[in-house]
Order: structure tokens, then C-alpha cells, then sequence
């Protein structure tokens, strides 16, 4: 894994796209803590700077990640890291561990900005640290979920605008949420989409009519019988589902100051999912 690890690290200073996240994520968070916290007035809103650079993160994240490993398809140098005797999850998370390494990196240098403001004054340091964490593991969060999206492809390009149309859409998602309905039709019409798609993930996986027909079928009798003499437990569903989607809506608390340990494991559970998704898809690419 540290071969891996090393070997991506050095690829982002060779290429340029290590130094043109830090150069674009630098820049951009310099101008808004100059306009937040320096100009008119030096304040005390380094927090409220570091929360408005969430969006400029999930516009500049793919560059850490639609070369990870469509570049390695399109090259056809995946085949090399298929046939070596290292195995697949070290390969998927040394790559995770470089991007998430160049990306601690930035975060460290943007701390500095906080010995400006205590020229002017004391800073709690406390809620900044917390903001830091929360930005951190949001920010590792999306990377995973870019090197998923990466594998699906053989185009850097198409790895990027799937990533970043898939990031944005996440981050919609908390500012929209309120206005999806939240009766319980809904809720039940939500839940009858999902196991659509379910079964055809079902089928897709096990190529058998039978099998998905059964089980859809059973859920679905099971989802209907609730719906008819329990509705109350579709109410709301929609929109708590929605809520619970948008990865950007668990780091806020982080930024008012409050370590929450639930949002941390929320954002380890995705991020998980995502290399776990990542290593099935090139385990399944490795023996086809």
C-alpha cells in the first residue's frame, strides 16, 4: 500500500493537478478571509469563512480525483496493478490515502491564516479545530466517493463532470429538501422507486428472474401492508431520506462549533461504502 500511497502522492506534483488544487483552494479561501475577516472590520468569523468554502471544495475536488484510476484504464496500466501481487483494497486505499493526504496538506497551510487574526486579537481556537475536523472528513467523504466514480470510467473527463455533477446534486439536496412533500403517499411512492431500482440491481447481480421477482415481491407486500394499517411511518420519509443523502448538511454543526461523534461516523460509514464499492469494482473488472 505505501508503494501505491508514494507513487500517487509524487503523480500529483508531476502532473500539476496537486499544485492546481492548492493554488485554486489557496487563492479562493485567501480572498473570502480577506473579505470576512480582514476587510472592514478583523473579526472573529474564521468559522463562517472556512463554511462557505465547502461549495468551492466540491467544485475543485475532482481534480484530486478523475485520474485516480480512469487515467490507469485508458492507459491500459490497470493491468499491470491487476496481474501484481498486491491486492486490490491496498491499491484503492493508497490512492484514497494520497488524495486525502494533499488534501490534509491544504487544510494545514489555510490554518496559518488564523496567527493573521491573532495579531488582531484572541481566537478560540477550540470551534476553529472543530470546523477543521467536520471540513476534513466532509472533504474525504466526497474524495472517496470521486475515486468510485473514477473506476466507472476510462475518461479522466467524464470521471470529473460525473464527479462533480454527483457532488453538486449531494449538496443541492439539503438546501431543496424542504421543499419535497412529506405526506405519507409520498413517502410510500418513494419507497415503491427505490425497490424498482433495488430489483434491478438485484437482477444485475444475480441474473436471475426468479430470485428478483421473489424478493420484490415479498418487499413489496411488506412496504403495502405497512402503508395501509401504519401509514404514520411513511410520513416524513421523503424528506428525512433527502436530508440524509446531502453529505454537506452533517458538517454544519461542525462549523457552530460542536463535535458531533454521529456525523463523524456518518462520514466514515460513506466514505466505507464508497472504497468498498471502488475495490468490488475492480475486483469484478480483475477476473472478467
Amino acid at each position: 500500500m505505501m508503494t501505491i500511497y508514494i507513487k500517487e502522492w509524487k503523480s500529483y506534483f508531476y502532473n500539476g493537478t496537486g499544485f492546481l488544487f492548492l493554488t485554486m483552494y489557496l487563492l479562493i479561501f485567501g480572498l473570502y478571509f480577506t473579505f470576512l475577516n480582514i476587510i472592514p472590520t478583523p473579526n472573529n468569523a474564521f468559522n463562517t469563512t472556512l463554511s462557505n468554502m465547502v461549495l468551492i471544495f466540491i467544485l475543485i475536488s475532482p481534480i484530486l480525483t478523475m485520474r485516480t484510476i480512469s487515467e490507469e484504464r485508458r492507459s491500459r496500466t490497470d493491468q499491470l496493478l491487476l496481474t501484481s501481487p498486491k491486492s486490490i483494497p491496498s491499491i484503492v486505499i493508497g490512492k484514497f490515502l494520497a488524495a486525502a493526504s494533499l488534501f490534509f496538506v491544504t487544510l494545514f497551510i489555510s490554518i496559518s491564516y488564523i496567527l493573521i487574526l491573532q495579531a488582531f486579537g484572541n481566537v478560540a481556537i477550540e470551534p476553529v479545530l472543530t470546523a477543521f475536523i467536520g471540513f476534513y472528513f466532509m472533504g474525504t467523504t466526497f474524495i472517496a466517493l470521486g475515486i468510485l466514480i473514477s473506476s466507472l470510467t476510462e475518461s479522466q473527463v467524464s470521471s470529473g463532470i460525473l464527479t462533480l455533477g454527483t457532488s453538486i446534486m449531494l449538496w443541492v439536496l439539503g438546501p431543496v429538501s424542504n421543499y419535497f412533500p412529506t405526506d405519507a403517499m409520498s413517502g410510500f411512492i418513494f419507497v415503491f422507486v427505490v425497490m424498482l431500482l433495488l430489483s434491478f440491481a438485484i437482477y444485475y447481480l444475480s441474473k436471475s428472474y426468479a430470485w428478483t421477482f421473489t424478493l420484490g415481491m415479498m418487499c413489496m407486500t411488506l412496504f403495502t401492508l405497512l402503508f395501509l394499517f401504519h401509514p404514520v411511518i411513511y410520513e416524513g420519509l421523503l424528506l428525512k431520506v433527502i436530508r440524509w443523502l446531502s453529505l454537506p448538511i452533517k458538517s454544519e454543526e461542525f462549523f457552530l462549533g460542536i463535535l458531533n461523534v454521529s456525523s463523524l461516523i456518518y462520514y466514515l460509514s460513506f466514505m466505507m461504502l464508497f472504497l468498498f464499492l471502488t475495490i468490488k469494482m475492480i475486483t469484478k473488472r480483475r477476473w472478467s
